[in-house]
């Protein structure tokens, strides 16, 4: 009989071995279910959303208002750095790195 790798292997090192070769495992199998998963996100996720039907639902309100929270600090930040590009091409546009001339326009 030919021993297998991870009889050659310490206790120790053996457990880890196979603990690798079952992560592995689970890696491949949860990458084969993924794309076994994929959809066409136009047929399956387009949804008409109706206000109507969660009125009453607090434990829906919170979820949005998480949700809207988030957007909002996105569009804050996006406003932030346009402001902070705005201001620094106004720099640059107002920056002279040329000498001032006193007397003699061609010395400096």
């Amino acid at each position: 009989m030919v021993p297998r790798k991870c009889d050659q292997l310490s206790h120790k090192d053996s457990v880890s071995y196979k603990l690798l070769i079952k992560r592995a495992s689970r890696a491949w199998l949860l990458k084969k279910s993924i794309k076994k998963k994929m959809c066409d996100y136009q047929r399956d996720y387009s949804f008409v959303f109706e206000d109507s039907s969660c009125e009453g639902d607090v434990s829906m309100t919170a979820h949005d208002n998480g949700f809207e929270s988030l957007w909002q600090q996105v569009g804050e930040e996006l406003r932030r750095e346009r402001e902070m590009d705005e201001l620094g091409q106004l720099f640059q546009q107002n920056l002279s790195l040329s000498p001032t001339v006193i007397g003699n326009p061609w010395m400096f």
